[in-house]
């Protein structure tokens, strides 16, 4: 599920203290994270808690600029392959819902470089999530097959949960996460009008593949004001030799 850092829908995702958890149950020191492609800094803010400095980094400036802050949270704009960061200085790396927008080979030069050995990189994100057996079926179908042809290639390594991607870190721990969260229909469509196969298909034809369904959606979804959507996040943890 790939969708744009600069919609509103961004606000609507959160990811589950579960991962966290996972991922602080075995880490070490806590002297610096770097999260790379940190949109509106969401992982870094919640890192910023844990951590005595967060270093944040995010291609697009402008996403940056209305990124949440912290006192020891920093950010600046970069693709993950450059940084600032001292060699031998970063204890946990972290990438949510983006490690297939990386040029993952000058990236794990990068993590090589700043990381201190024997700290962790962890890696996250999910695909479409559900909400009820009716409502997921019509989605499944303009997700696969509507927009099949739509999602970029890389989207697809994230549909494969990234098991395609390597992953060149030792000790590799896979989980998966849930996380419930309540939405109004307005938030669901909000939520895939953000998604880059959308954006795509309204460039190619000039009308958007959501509009066929704005009779039925009311129906499909109830008279509840907010209706629970269920999300499911896998988690890969290595650790940086």
């Amino acid at each position: 599920m790939d969708y744009s850092a600069e919609s509103p829908a961004d606000y609507l995702v959160t990811y589950p203290e579960a991962i966290y958890d996972f991922i602080f149950e075995q880490q070490g020191e806590r002297n610096l994270a770097w999260d790379v492609h940190t949109g509106h800094g969401k992982v870094a803010h919640r890192l910023a808690q844990s951590f005595d400095e967060v270093v944040a980094t995010e291609p697009t400036g402008r996403i940056i600029s209305g990124a949440r802050t912290a006192p020891n949270l920093h950010y600046s704009v970069g693709d993950g392959t450059h940084t600032d960061l001292r060699k031998e200085s970063v204890n946990l790396i972290t990438v949510a819902q983006a490690y297939h927008r990386l040029s993952l080979t000058p990236f794990f030069s990068e993590v090589k470089r700043v990381a201190i050995p024997g700290s962790q990189i962890a890696i996250w994100g999910f695909t479409l999530p559900k909400v009820g057996v009716e409502f997921d079926s019509i989605m499944n179908r303009l997700y696969k097959d509507t927009l099949g042809g739509y999602w970029g290639p890389e989207v697809v390594q994230l549909q494969h949960q990234y098991e395609r991607l390597p992953f060149p870190f030792k000790n590799v721990k896979t989980v998966q996460k849930e996380l419930s969260v309540y939405w109004s229909l307005a938030d669901w469509t909000l939520f895939m009008e953000s998604w880059s196969a959308v954006r795509h298909y309204v460039a190619q034809h000039r009308h958007s593949p959501i509009a066929p369904l704005e009779s039925l959606l009311p129906r499909l979804w109830g008279t509840s004001d907010t209706r629970q959507v269920n999300f499911t996040f896998f988690v890969k943890l290595g650790i940086v030799i």
